[in-house]
């Protein structure tokens, strides 16, 4: 295990980690600046402006970068976090003040290559920027590169620096929920009772380093924490002399710890329970599908959603958009496509719009499939307010299709392209060239 160190308000302070990182201290802010639609002139003149500027940036930060790796290197193995951290922070910080980076050994035996990774921590609207600096990493020897933190090789539950406890011993379990993802149990003798605010915050900082930042972000939804109730009942024995006294050193031996296994080894099961879940998936991707069936949902609260009713052929994906935390699109379809949604202020709200709008709808879909950009999926209303439902699997090609048929049906500026995925909530496309931002969605907003 390497000594490295980590910057705080305080100055240096050495860290046993595999890895070295650093956030600015700043308020997390929005992007607004059509950033998924890189090289693609979409937006007003200032927003193509900002989105070159930010291109420069990034190219700056490669190149910077390029230029720095041997030094890079040679601090990192050397483990001198007191040059590490203000070079990288200072190569990062033009790119965006709340990008987060980390440092790491290859995971795989062999491979000799650092790992750097440009993630955006627990600021989900930064995604976006993350996945687009990455998209566009240059070669260079000795380096690998990522948008999530990877799993720590020679991680031991003592070494988090989140954690001041012991986890050598806890268990956990896996659970498929009705979300298309997985819940998380994890028993450890410190818990006394389930669910406790200071445990469940320790899973928090302890599980991703653990089974790595994405299969965390996008596959668990709800983690939770129980009692070891045979290391519970063997301390309150031991307490009392009712028995002699032994230290509990395996959690896994209780007699109801049937799925449960040691944390170390969470990364392989949820793996495996990923891929059952996608080799269940349909295996076209939508455009190439037709669905025969739909479902009419109505919301329980329309006035905080925005939105009171839903025709589709995924109800599955509506609910768990509700009711999880986070919503994926990778948790219902193996390809790499993206659940959206047309919002037309003052469309087709009106009984004599229908048939307009199903025109439109039919159009769509025939020519996003043609396109192989996607297709239509349903819709709704709310107030004021109609919903066009969408999967894309092209960007660029299927904005250029809504935007023309926007042009062509005369909707108002007031019309946008807005996503699902939590990584892209803050990501909008105006159908037209001076169409206003969007109102800021807060919580499940519409």
């Amino acid at each position: 295990m390497a000594v490295v160190f980590h910057q705080t308000k305080n100055g240096l302070s050495s860290l046993c980690a595999l890895s070295m990182n650093f956030k600015a201290a700043s308020v997390v802010s929005s992007l607004t600046n059509h950033l998924v639609y890189r090289n693609v002139p979409y937006g007003r003149a200032a927003e193509i402006a900002e989105r070159e500027n930010l291109e420069e940036r990034i190219a700056k930060f490669w190149l910077d970068f390029s230029d720095s790796a041997e030094e890079i290197t040679r601090m990192f193995r050397q483990l001198k976090g007191e040059g590490l951290v203000p070079l990288l922070k200072k190569l990062l910080e033009p790119v965006h003040h709340d990008l987060v980076w980390e440092i790491s050994r290859a995971f795989l035996e062999g491979d000799t290559n650092l790992i750097l990774t440009v993630t955006a921590g627990d600021n989900f609207g930064l995604r976006p920027l993350a996945k687009a600096l990455l998209q566009v990493a240059p070669n260079v020897p000795g380096w690998k590169f990522t948008e999530f933190k990877v799993a720590l090789a020679d991680h031991t539950m003592t070494s988090h620096t989140q954690v001041s406890r012991d986890y050598n011993g806890a268990t956990g379990k896996i659970i498929a929920n009705d979300h298309g993802c997985f819940d998380l149990v994890v028993r450890s003798r410190h818990f006394h009772k389930a669910n406790e605010a200071a445990d469940l915050k320790d899973i928090f900082w302890l599980i991703p380093p653990v089974i790595g930042e994405e299969l965390f972000e996008v596959w668990i939804d709800n983690f939770l924490t129980e009692p070891n109730s045979t290391g519970q009942k063997q301390l309150f024995g031991n307490l009392f002399g009712r028995r002699k006294k032994q230290p509990v050193t395996d959690e896994s031996a209780t007699p109801d710890s049937s799925d449960f296994q040691p944390l170390e080894q969470l990364r392989s099961a949820l793996a495996l329970a990923v891929a059952d879940r996608v080799d269940s998936l349909p295996t076209e991707p939508c455009w190439q599908r037709q669905f025969p069936n739909t479902t009419v949902m109505k919301s329980n609260d329309p006035e905080k959603v925005g939105r009171f009713s839903f025709t589709t052929p995924y109800p599955e994906v509506v609910l768990s958009h509700g009711r999880r935390f986070a919503f994926h699109s990778a948790n219902f379809t193996r390809h790499d496509e993206l659940f959206c949604y047309l919002k037309l202020v003052d469309s087709f709200i009106q009984e004599d719009e229908l048939q307009q709008r199903y025109e439109m709808e039919d159009r769509l879909d025939k020519r996003l499939r043609e396109a192989q950009a996607g297709c239509m999926l349903g819709g709704g209303i709310g107030f004021g307010v109609s919903f066009i439902d969408l999967i894309v699997s092209d960007l660029p090609k299927a904005v250029e299709i809504l935007r023309d048929e926007c042009r062509q049906a005369r909707l108002p500026k007031t019309s946008w392209l807005l996503f699902l995925d939590a990584f892209w909530r803050d990501e909008w496309v105006g159908m037209f060239e001076d169409s206003p931002a969007p109102p800021q969605r807060e919580d499940k907003q519409y």
